[in-house]
């Protein structure tokens, strides 16, 4: 080795006018204004969101970035802090590949100055350049002050992938162990197809699914003979009216019923109608009179119970169950709707005064403290979860709308012990928390080191279990569910869930199949598939975590090491470094030092520390001028930590198990990562 000079990008200059509270404020404030502007432009489009997370590059992973890629795309060093543009970041997660679109077109190119678009997916997946999976959609815009900011754009399915890839630090083929390299392949490519399915069956739901517009027009519509025409029906049984549909659960509801009934053009629910109208019939009124004295309706709650009547071999009692129905009431139901209507007589049952829960819990102070409930309990969960460093990646909180107590109470006005609801307090779920993570293993910490530690139980229901392991016919699986008391005697409803199980929720949510039987026939085998497919992709990743565990180098032994300053051959590589002219930072303050040591690591085959400390005993033995050089030829300006250094062992020790193409796919900048293997693979 011999010393010899090229011109190195002055990283330390980059880093001193980054760290200037002033320079640094203007980043900050540029991504939260930005993060505000995107939540609102989603919000102005109806563009469902499920995550928006906001991020200014820290330091340290600023120096990071420099010290491997210190230059622009176009190969050019940078010139100034305007050419780096990820300083500022945001992340949009949706819910399937139609709502990237949506995001891309209605957002990105109509409010933003779009300098660069790079579609990840196809990078990673269509060019075939050995990377797992697929990531996301990557847009880099101008603001109007000059800078720049990077907007990442993915999927719930792919932010699952992108999760679990950050754990186990595997982006290519070559990077992982050969024993897990197919079933890594094997579960990319899954969550790839389900994206894609999410795609396929929404569409063929739409084609064949009653336009849920045309019908809320027409229901909406003042004009329409039917719709007045049911209404009056409906005010002389005596129901209470509410003209707008305020209840989506209702229109939802509504949906699934014209589905079960097999009717997917507004023509055909017109037909229906006008049979129902064209006779004389005390259908409503004796629905009224035995279970809806205290309903208050609106007209798609009016057209369901219609249905029930003209379709009513199409429904059974389980069916209602499923949908919130009570037992009693779905028995009661279409036990009427099954009458001729000769048969039906007024005889008088005891109801449920819905209308008593309303109004109390429509008073706006009995209301805020619901809302209060709601906003502490969300803040406390989310510093549990930061107490105990448990991933998550969503923590939503709501509060019950009236409109939705008024649906639930109408359809199920009884407590689980099937007795009628005394006082609010007893309706558990109207304060209500979701939590979202990464991976199944996960769940089980946020049980046992929150739930459990922090909160009263006094429910818990497993609708995993529920839906799959009882063979219910549900699709797939959801959530654990937890009922708290609080200490103000009011309870509270906790849902907890993978990305991937979120994921086919709001798949869910958006069909309205919620078990077999809802689905028509020709749906149900891709639908069966789709959640067979996410519920053993989660399974996937509990088995490869466990699996890379136990071939990879223990996290906190290779950081307690690094970190010790009693360890000889750490400090002796420190001292080597200082005397090649490094500058040295004591403290690893940087994760990706730490996550590019542990890849470096797998890549040449060191699984335990004992091996790790072999290596750099045996590099520390000889006389070496391998550092010298590396700081002379690329860095200069470099300041450096334990793990990076270790990690310049490893290319020197192990030079045949890395390739170019490696380091760069690591963030190298591809003339340094040539100029290092180059200065590696010299002898001493």
């Amino acid at each position: 080795m011999s010393y010899h000079h090229k011109q190195a990008v002055d990283v330390q200059k980059f880093i001193l006018e980054y760290q200037n509270p002033n320079k640094f404020q203007e980043y900050q404030t540029l991504t939260k204004e930005l993060k505000t502007e995107i939540i609102g432009y989603l919000e102005e489009n109806k563009i469902q969101h499920e995550i928006v997370t906001a991020r200014t590059k820290s330091v340290d992973s600023l120096r990071s970035k420099l010290q491997r890629k210190p230059y622009r795309d176009d190969d050019k060093p940078y010139d100034s802090l305007n050419e780096i543009h990820d300083l500022s970041g945001i992340r949009i997660v949706v819910r399937h590949p139609d709502d990237i679109e949506e995001v891309i077109e209605n957002v990105i190119t109509k409010k933003f100055k779009v300098v660069r678009h790079e579609n990840k997916l196809d990078k990673s997946v269509n060019k075939h350049e050995g990377c797992f999976g697929y990531r996301s959609e990557h847009c880099v815009v101008k603001r109007a002050c000059g800078k720049h900011a990077e907007i990442q754009i993915r999927t719930l399915s792919q932010h699952s992938w992108a999760r679990f890839s950050e754990l186990v630090d595997y982006k290519r083929e070559e990077d992982a162990p050969v024993k897990l390299r197919r079933e890594l392949f094997l579960l990319a490519a899954m969550l790839e197809f389900a994206d894609k399915q999410f795609v396929s069956l929404h569409k063929q739901y739409k084609e064949i699914t009653i336009d849920l517009d045309k019908l809320n027009d027409f229901l909406s519509g003042r004009d329409s003979k039917l719709v007045k025409g049911l209404i009056r029906q409906a005010e002389k049984a005596d129901f209470h009216i509410r003209r707008p549909i305020k209840s989506e659960c209702d229109l939802s509801m509504l949906v699934w019923g014209c589905n079960k009934a097999s009717i997917h053009k507004l023509g055909e629910l017109k037909k229906a109608l006008d049979r129902y109208l064209g006779k004389e019939s005390f259908y409503l009124a004796e629905i009224h009179e035995k279970i809806g004295v205290h309903w208050t309706v609106d007209v798609a709650f009016l057209v369901e119970l219609v249905l029930y009547k003209e379709y009513t071999k199409n429904f059974t009692e389980d069916d209602l169950v499923a949908q919130g129905w009570a037992r009693r009431h779905a028995h009661a139901l279409l036990e009427i709707a099954d009458k001729s209507n000769c048969e039906m007589s007024h005889h008088h049952k005891q109801a449920v005064d819905v209308q008593k829960f309303i109004l109390e819990y429509q008073n706006p102070n009995k209301f805020q403290e619901y809302q209060t409930l709601t906003k502490e309990l969300k803040t406390e969960i989310i510093g549990y979860l930061e107490e105990n460093k448990i991933q998550h990646e969503i923590v939503t909180a709501r509060t019950k709308s009236v409109d939705s107590l008024r649906s639930k109470l109408q359809r199920k006005p009884y407590r689980d012990d099937d007795k009628p609801y005394d006082s609010l307090n007893e309706i558990h779920d109207l304060a209500g928390i979701r939590i979202v993570v990464r991976h199944p293993d996960d769940i089980g910490e946020v049980i046992e080191n929150v739930i459990t530690e922090k909160f009263k139980i006094v429910y818990h229901e497993n609708k995993r279990d529920k839906s799959v392991n009882k063979h219910e016919g549900c699709f797939g699986y959801r959530s654990e569910h937890y009922v708290v008391k609080r200490a103000c005697g009011k309870h509270a409803e906790i849902q907890i869930r993978t990305l991937l199980q979120h994921s086919w929720a709001r798949f869910s949510e958006l069909v309205d199949y919620k078990r077999e039987e809802d689905a028509p026939v020709e749906l149900r085998r891709e639908l069966f598939l789709l959640a067979a497919m996410l519920e053993f992709a989660d399974k996937q990743f509990v088995s490869l975590h466990k699996q890379y565990k136990e071939i990879t180098i223990d996290l906190d032994k290779l950081n307690d090491f690094l970190s010790g300053r009693d360890s000889k051959l750490v400090e002796e590589l420190i001292r080597q470094a200082e005397k090649a002219g490094f500058h040295i930072r004591r403290s690893i303050e940087s994760e990706r030092d730490l996550s590019m040591l542990v890849w470096g690591c797998n890549r040449a085959g060191i699984q335990k520390l004992s091996k790790l400390k072999e290596t750099l005993n045996r590099y520390l033995g000889k006389e070496s001028l391998y550092l010298a050089e590396i700081h002379e030829k690329i860095g200069v300006h470099w300041t450096a930590d334990a793990a990076f250094l270790v990690e310049l062992v490893l290319y020197k020790e192990y030079t045949k198990n890395f390739t170019e193409d490696d380091l760069v796919a690591q963030g190298w900048a591809r003339r340094h990562a040539h100029a290092l293997l180059k200065v590696a693979d010299k002898p001493n």
